[in-house]
C-alpha cells in the first residue's frame, strides 16, 4: 500500500512538473505574441507613417508642379507681350523711317524750286 502511494505521489509529481513546463511554455507563448502583436503595431505605425509622410511629399510635389505651370503660363504670357510690343515698335519705326523718307522726297522737291 506504502509502494503504491508513493508510484501515485511520483505520478502525481510528474503530472505537476508537466503542468509547469506546459504553463511555462504557454507563458512564453503568451509573451512571445505579446511581442510579436508589439511588433506587429509597430511595423503599421512605422508604416502609417510613411504613408503620411508620403502622401505629404505628394501634395507638395503637386504644390511645386502647379506653382511651375503657373511661372511658365507667366513666362509665355510675358512671351506673348514682347512679341507685340516688339511687332509694334518695328511697326512705329516703319513708319517712322516712311515718315522721314518723305520729309527727306518733300525738301528734296522744296530744294529744287
Amino acid at each position: 500500500l506504502i509502494k503504491e502511494a508513493e508510484e501515485r505521489k511520483a505520478e502525481i509529481d510528474r503530472y505537476k512538473r508537466e503542468l509547469d513546463a506546459n504553463k511555462a511554455a504557454f507563458d512564453r507563448h503568451k509573451l512571445e505574441s505579446h511581442d510579436e502583436k508589439k511588433n506587429l503595431e509597430s511595423e503599421v505605425k512605422l508604416k502609417s507613417a510613411g504613408i503620411e509622410y508620403l502622401k505629404k511629399s505628394e501634395a507638395e510635389f503637386k504644390n511645386q508642379l502647379n506653382e511651375m505651370k503657373r511661372e511658365i503660363e507667366t513666362k509665355s504670357e510675358e512671351i506673348q507681350n514682347l512679341k507685340m510690343e516688339s511687332q509694334d515698335d518695328k511697326k512705329n519705326m516703319e513708319f517712322e523711317l516712311q515718315l522721314k523718307s518723305t520729309e527727306i522726297e518733300h525738301f528734296k522737291e522744296l530744294q529744287k524750286i
